[in-house]
């Protein structure tokens, strides 16, 4: 397989990187499932396959552009510490107003019964062990990978070619796709556009990274405090609040974006480099 152009990737290049994926993904589980039966209901086994498919998707990219450092690959780069602090903040926040949102679809098109309870068997802990190797590969494993294929190789091969909002939108609506329930697919946009806003503004994947584990890090800990089921979008006063605080937090991290020296470095890095000028005229 002969490498791919230093120009950049396409749209129809993303579009085709990320169905791939999330094809081989759903076929890979479905031949676990097979095997062993039990790996349906195990969160764990899931995840665990998914990471190991986006790094080798991810390597393979990499290995598709030779020359190009971990940097200009995938946007490992320094960033504002305060905006990291505030992106792990904003991920807590926004759990309860996107659990809103996805209650309220749940309401207007409820999922069957079945995929209900294998859902909850799913985040379920057996024991410690297993509650803590659930809350690992929830809250960081799986969201890094993610992270790193979407935020990174995505979205910084869009960028070395194309306009912010055509790169950022493009990444965000195939992240939200990759998720093939379509039920989940608005609230998983709202945070899609968050996620993606913090890899723009702050020109690295971290910022992204951290607002995605913080996300599903309160999902998993609100669905174990709940027994599996939580139900805090009942509480109108906890809605507003969440909202509100996480209104503020996206205006603070609009404000140290701005004003970060080192977020507009790590920025600056995804601009595509100038177009040549054209012969001089006399």
């Amino acid at each position: 397989m002969e490498a791919e152009s230093d120009s950049g990737l396409t749209h129809g290049d993303a579009i085709a990187w990320s169905l791939t994926l999330t094809l081989a993904f759903q076929f890979a589980v479905e031949a676990l499932v097979e095997t062993v039966p039990s790996a349906g209901k195990d969160l764990v086994m899931l995840v665990g396959l998914q990471v190991a498919l986006y790094l080798s998707a991810c390597a393979l990219f990499a290995g598709r552009r030779p020359g190009r450092n971990w940097s200009q690959l995938f946007a490992y780069r320094r960033t504002s510490v305060a905006l990291l602090l505030v992106s792990l903040m904003l991920g807590v926040a926004l759990y309860v107003p996107a659990d809103l949102l996805a209650a309220l679809i749940e309401k207007r098109w409820p999922l069957p019964k079945e995929l209900v309870e294998a859902h909850v068997a799913r985040i379920t802990p057996r024991n410690f062990m297993h509650g803590t190797a659930l809350a690992i590969v929830v809250a960081l494993a799986g969201p890094f990978v993610e992270e790193l294929f979407f935020r990174g190789a995505l979205y910084t091969g869009l960028r070395t070619k194309d306009r912010v909002f055509a790169a950022a939108g493009t990444s965000a609506a195939l992240f939200t796709l990759s998720h093939l329930e379509p039920r989940t697919w608005p609230p998983i946009l709202l945070i899609a556009i968050a996620i993606t806003y913090l890899r723009v503004a702050g020109g690295s994947l971290w910022p992204g990274f951290l607002l995605h584990a913080g996300f599903n890090g309160t999902a998993i800990t609100m669905s174990f405090l709940s027994g599996g089921s939580p139900k805090f979008h009942t509480d109108s006063q906890l809605v507003a609040l969440s909202a509100a605080v996480a209104c503020i937090l996206l205006v603070l991290a609009v404000l140290i974006a701005r004003r970060s020296e080192s977020a507009a470095r790590a920025r600056a890095v995804d601009e595509p480099p100038p177009l040549p000028s054209g012969p001089a005229l006399s």
